[in-house]
């Protein structure tokens, strides 16, 4: 899947490390690229956040209307999303679009020789067989890494022992240099015991932290906004806090599982995100937010005259159908807050009822015959 994705992506790499002739700079650029197309989504993203922030007191009220009844809860929480024009699932789309890419990126960090150079198959296993027969001869362990993706091995032992390949091929890639301010190869896998103890290896072994780190600041800039304009629902989110403060943490551990080109990528990827967060928090005020709500409500009503109906429209009918299923197509029950409302006596016939509908129940299940006394 990698290799596939990573065609469309190592040709955009290609085009800028032509313009740039630097690897590690032609990776900022293609990430703000990345991030600048995918824009509108995140555009959409957060205003559709800025929606359900403003439903937040509205949901609080519903869970506490049916904290007895759940089904009935979820009902009432679609309708309400329906009403305002909020998919509550489109905050996933923006994770759903970046994996792919993630795993593009991957590819082309692992693939130099064919995404950005654009040597061909033949070359490169060529390339491959050499080295492999220079490791069996010196007894040197072939790794796992190298037998799965052998280019970055290719691409160091050319600089190292030229002698070993063809001319022309050392020529091609003579003068490639896949390293971010022309030392820190990023090729290279990230370690805390490095070899040797420079510039290089320190740079290294800071890329996956960094990476972490602003991962980190995002989520807890991201959360802090949210508390502010929900502070109720960020109380129920419990152990879910957890989870979002741990996964930038361990993603330091995953980013020295892969070439520091990765990691980087990350880096960027994060600090560009806050920025983009930053903005996007500024520009959607408690005055816009509230704007941006009526617009959605009156866009609904507009399309319901025009009997458009819309996918939370369609949820709502089956959530509706599925409580009516569940309720053996049986009248409505009196719920717990109408029931306070009623007089003693009709407090009985209501409890009367609810009765007679179980004995109906149990005695179609059975079998069994049913009276109504």
């Amino acid at each position: 899947m990698s290799k596939i994705l990573g065609y469309p992506l190592g040709f955009i790499m290609y085009g800028i490390y032509s313009l740039v002739k630097d690897y590690g700079l032609a990776l900022i650029i293609f990430t703000v690229l990345v991030k600048l197309l995918l824009f509108p989504i995140y555009f959409k993203q957060q205003k559709g956040m800025v929606k359900q922030q403003a439903l937040a007191p509205q949901i609080e009220k519903l869970k506490k209307r049916y904290a007895n009844n759940q089904e009935k809860f979820q009902e009432e929480q679609m309708k309400l999303y329906s009403e305002a024009g909020v998919n509550p699932m489109a905050s996933c789309l923006p994770l759903l679009i970046q994996l792919p890419i993630i795993y593009g990126i991957l590819d082309v960090v692992y693939r130099p020789l064919t995404h950005i150079l654009r040597l061909s198959k033949d070359t490169i296993t060529n390339a491959t067989e050499i080295l492999t027969k220079y490791f069996e001869a010196n007894s040197i362990a072939i790794s796992n890494n190298f037998k799965s993706r052998p280019e970055l091995s290719i691409l160091s032992y050319i600089k190292t022992n030229p002698e070993l390949f063809p001319q022309d091929l050392v020529e091609k890639v003579g003068n490639f240099k896949n390293t971010l301010f022309g030392f820190i190869d990023l090729g290279q896998t990230p370690t805390i015991h490095p070899d040797v103890w420079n510039a290089e290896s320190i740079c290294l072994l800071l890329i996956p932290v960094l990476s972490g780190v602003f991962q980190l600041i995002l989520t807890i800039y991201t959360q802090h906004k949210q508390k502010q304009k929900n502070p109720e629902a960020m109380q129920s989110m419990g152990s879910m806090n957890i989870m979002l403060y741990g996964m930038p943490i361990f993603s330091i551990w995953i980013a020295y599982s892969f070439p520091a080109g990765v990691g980087f990528y990350w880096a960027i990827s994060s600090l560009f995100s806050l920025i983009q967060s930053i903005f996007l928090n500024n520009y959607f005020n408690e005055e816009r937010s509230l704007k941006v709500l009526e617009q959605e409500r009156a866009k609904v009503q507009a399309n319901r005259r025009n009997n458009k109906q819309s996918f939370m429209d369609k949820l709502v009918e089956q959530q509706k159908a599925m409580n009516n299923a569940n309720n053996g197509n049986s009248k409505p029950r009196q719920t717990y807050d109408q029931k306070d409302k009623l007089s003693r006596s009709e407090m009985n016939e209501v409890n009367k009822q609810i009765i007679k509908e179980a004995r109906k129940r149990m005695a179609e299940k059975y079998g069994d015959d049913y009276t109504d006394d």
